[in-house]
């Protein structure tokens, strides 16, 4: 028993420790994003703008990692072209269709922060999304009119993929950090069901955002 009384005050003291640096933390965040998709069978024309906003948890287990998850409103999608031809085959005009995807995103990454009063920190894990509503639209051009359509059941509705990113925190005043994030999610499953849109190839989300948040300590 006197033996094991050194290593039970050792072990008592490194859990007293751990239970005064363990915080849960919430917040909000937002800002802007670009995305595309990854795919090898249609031609993407060039990248949608967008944005994310949504609240997030944060549990510290130590000074160094933490586990951090959220749900956010992600407005993602991507651009393609669009050929017009005549009854006789002939190519009459090219145009570009623009393709939004609203999701709700879940997050899970496991934190890395660095420094003593400004935090440095990179994070990755798996993403979940669920896509709320999808639309299409063509600006139209000549005597082709412009074009609104609901895309929803054109896409699955399931998303998951892998979120990673990197940025900076400043405490303002006790209790409350500023941060600053760039971030990048890459999907690991095809969007898109067997339709018009991706002539039954594989297309992944891919998107990258620069994302400002506030987070208040809860003691």
């Amino acid at each position: 028993m006197k033996k094991a009384l050194p290593i039970i005050i050792l072990l008592f003291s490194i859990y007293n420790a751990e239970s005064q640096v363990s915080k849960l933390e919430l917040g909000i965040e937002g800002g802007p994003n670009i995305s595309t998709v990854i795919n090898s069978g249609i031609t993407t024309v060039g990248f949608n703008g967008g944005y994310v906003a949504g609240i997030t948890c944060m549990y510290k287990i130590n000074d160094l990692v933490s586990i951090k998850t959220g749900l956010d409103y992600d407005v993602t999608g991507f651009t393609n072209t669009v050929t017009f031809t005549s009854n006789d085959g002939n190519t009459l005009m090219i145009e570009n269709m623009t393709h939004t995807l609203n999701y709700l995103v879940l997050p899970v990454v496991v934190r890395a922060s660095f420094g003593d009063n400004v935090r440095f920190f990179m994070n990755a894990g798996p993403y979940f999304g669920y896509l709320m509503s999808a639309n299409g639209y063509s600006p139209g051009i000549g005597t082709i009119p412009s074009t609104n359509v609901n895309e929803s059941t054109d896409f699955k509705r399931l998303d998951i993929g892998l979120t990673g990113g990197f940025g900076i925190g400043f405490p303002l005043k006790k209790g409350i950090i500023l941060e600053l994030e760039a971030r990048g999610n890459l999907g690991g499953l095809s969007i898109a069901n067997n339709n018009v849109i991706s002539n039954g190839v594989s297309i992944e989300n891919v998107s990258g955002g620069l994302l400002l948040g506030l987070r208040y300590t809860i003691h």
